[in-house]
């Protein structure tokens, strides 16, 4: 083929139109600027005879195109369909393009006589159009970079634009069909273009899954891009993501849960990993609800794949489960839970409120009923809501004693820290008692601080689900519930509280710093400062918050309603007390727990300065290597280890769910 670079968006079609059996380019009519206007007559007649009044469209063929990175300027080199049987419409539109490209300036017109016009035949029942790229165009990754959108019948109007990145090594078996046509498709164009690096493709898949191409041209932004790893280091690392997941090939969730993309982020260093792990999502989360009437699964329900790390939906549901029920009705309502993320994978994230059955509250018998047409006998879903109420009674009854047990534990902690706090020892020069430090205070969270955070956790989901339940059965609005919730003083207002003061100038930075300053912006990140240590003008520009909540209780009547309709014996007045309590308690414990970390992450930077390392580094090591003393060159040689692999899988772009290990190799964002 002739050198592309050399070639305008009309002249590579005709050229490929003889060369691709994979795809197909409509029939193309190609005139000069000039003709348009001079002989407009002699250019009718070809059109005419070329296309015999079918639709056709109008686009551009400048020797300087412009690029289409963006789905939305997909049209706009082109005019809308028009009848090529009407001579005023196609005069009118061709010159509308010509005088676009003089940018509707009369006078500049004859600069562009020599330019090219390009008509084609209108693609019909078109479904799927977009731009492919054969590199990804942000670090020049061997990925099939898919920006594109869905029209017609498949369209979701909530969901307009989409990037599918497809792995240039992945398996076929992986590709949904209309995509495998255009993979295959664009593999044989890269073919046809031989030795250049980048592609950019504008296309089309009609519902037949017909891959029409509209322009081809080398991407020449990525020329001299240098490359963040060779193909052979990106591989590699996508092998080591895949075996990673292979470990147990479960359903797996980034948000799910204990939602890691959220407190984590999307790239977290291993150490943040570690602690999490360490004092959250090990057994422990587990061992804290079993008393409460759950299921036992005493397993580790994080796992990352490459650097991000997910949450196991296989375990979080054996874990979720009452453990009244049967081993048949548990393995079934696995199943189904699993089946239902499949068809609607948007519920990975909100899996305890909205998929998994894990508490009674006011919707439960009418979510119930969706059993009875995926499997299930009556006496089944009557099992399983009889064990879902069995649960949310003992939490009822239950819970002013487990909270006075758990807030003994945690003074117990908040002494050991306050203990440790007098001896000073951000200041401390001998690292054998700093090391003994973390290690006494880790022990004390794991003891004291971490079960008992998970498990006010836990009453605060069941609290927050019975009251949205409330406005789903209809007995109040969501705006009542919502500002009901909203009028409960928990640490987290408060916090906004003490901002919008030192923002208005009512307490000084000692007093916030009292209060708050032990926070971070990211809780088990050593990298980032408390907020004492950080200037914090501009921090919480975004923080709306007023002095005071307004007092709001949901209407006794409407209340006592649907309490006599659930069947709890409970009055309102011991309701919504119950269910503020938990959700104030958990805000609590959560800010005594953080506090408790985020001494551990000033403690470790300690350590780090003692070894000469700075917080960077110390991020690569793992917990488990910080509470006993290493030597320096020891860290340096695992800091040095794992930076190499953590940077390779940097670079792999991962799903919020993983399914199925293909969802390693083809990832999908709307």
């Amino acid at each position: 083929m002739d050198n592309p670079m050399l070639l305008t968006k009309a002249e590579c079609l005709i050229k490929l139109k003889d060369l691709v059996r994979k795809s197909y380019i409509e029939d193309i009519v190609c005139v000069n600027v000039s003709e348009v206007f001079v002989n407009f007559g002699n250019v009718y007649e070809q059109i005419k005879e070329k296309y015999s009044g079918d639709r056709i469209i109008v686009r551009s063929s400048l020797k300087h195109n412009g690029n289409f990175h963006n789905v939305k300027r997909i049209h706009l080199d082109s005019s809308d369909a028009i009848n090529s049987g009407n001579k005023a419409e196609v005069e009118r539109t061709l010159k509308e393009m010509a005088y676009r490209y003089a940018d509707n300036d009369e006078s500049k017109l004859a600069d562009y006589f020599d330019e090219q016009i390009l008509i084609q035949r209108y693609s019909e029942n078109i479904v799927i159009s977009g731009v492919a790229f054969t590199r990804d165009f942000i670090y020049k990754r061997p990925y099939y970079m898919i920006n594109y959108e869905v029209m017609g019948s498949l369209a979701d109007e909530t969901e307009d634009e989409r990037t599918k990145w497809i792995a240039k090594n992945t398996s076929q078996e992986f590709l949904d069909y209309e995509f495998l046509s255009l993979i295959n498709a664009i593999r044989e164009i890269e073919e046809i273009y031989g030795d250049i690096e980048a592609l950019e493709i504008k296309f089309g898949i009609d519902s037949l899954d017909n891959v029409v191409i509209y322009q081809v041209r080398p991407l020449v932004e990525l020329f001299d891009k240098p490359m963040a790893l060779t193909d052979k280091e990106f591989y590699d690392a996508k092998s080591f993501a895949k075996c990673d997941y292979l470990d147990t090939n479960h359903v797996l969730s980034d948000m799910a849960g204990w939602r890691p993309a959220e407190i984590l982020g999307l790239n977290p260093r291993p150490l943040d990993c570690s602690l999490y792990k360490e004092l959250i999502t090990s057994g422990k989360w587990n061992e804290s609800i079993r008393h409460l009437g759950y299921a036992s699964e005493a397993k580790e329900i994080m796992q990352k794949v490459g650097n991000k790390p997910y949450i196991s939906v296989n375990y979080s549901i054996e874990g979720l489960t009452p453990n009244k029920l049967s081993e048949n009705i548990r393995f079934k309502l696995k199943e189904y839970y699993i089946s239902k993320l499949k068809s609607k994978p948007h519920l990975h994230e909100r899996l305890e409120r909205d998929l998994i059955f894990n508490c009674y509250d006011f919707a439960t018998k009418d979510k119930l009923k969706d059993l009875l047409d995926n499997g299930f006998t009556e006496d089944e879903v009557s099992e399983i809501s009889d064990a879902l109420y069995e649960v949310t009674i003992n939490i009822f009854n239950i819970y002013e004693d487990v909270y006075k047990r758990d807030f003994d534990d945690l003074n117990k902690l908040t002494e050991l820290r306050h203990e440790i706090r007098s001896y000073a020892p951000l200041k401390e020069t001998n690292i054998m008692k700093v090391y003994k430090y973390i290690n006494d205070l880790m022990n004390a969270i794991e003891k004291y601080g971490a079960l008992q955070y998970i498990r006010q956790t836990r009453c605060d989901i069941i609290a927050r689900s019975l009251l949205k339940s409330l406005s789903v059965k209809g007995y109040f609005t969501q705006e009542e519930i919502y500002k009901f919730i909203a009028s409960i003083e928990t640490e987290e207002t408060k916090f906004e509280k003490y901002i919008m003061m030192y923002i208005h100038g009512d307490i000084d930075r000692d007093e916030f710093n009292e209060a708050y300053g032990h926070l971070r912006l990211k809780t088990f990140d050593v990298r980032t400062e408390c907020y004492k240590h950080m200037k914090l003008e501009g921090v919480f520009d975004s923080v709306q918050s007023s002095y005071e909540k307004d007092a709001y209780r949901p209407d006794d009547k409407k209340l006592a309603n649907a309490l006599r309709d659930i069947g709890f014996d409970i009055t309102n007045t011991d309701f919504i007390n119950l269910v503020s309590d938990m959700i104030k308690n958990k805000a609590y414990f959560r800010f005594e727990f953080i506090k408790s970390i985020s001494l551990i992450l000033d403690m470790i930077a300690v350590v780090g300065d003692l070894h000469g390392i700075d917080r960077e580094d110390m991020s690569y090591l793992e917990i488990q290597e910080l509470i006993s003393y290493h030597s320096r060159d020891s860290y340096i040689q695992i800091i040095q280890s794992r930076r190499d692999m953590y940077h390779a899988y940097s670079y792999l772009v991962l799903p919020d769910l993983i399914l199925n290990v293909g969802d390693i190799d083809v990832i999908e964002f709307k």
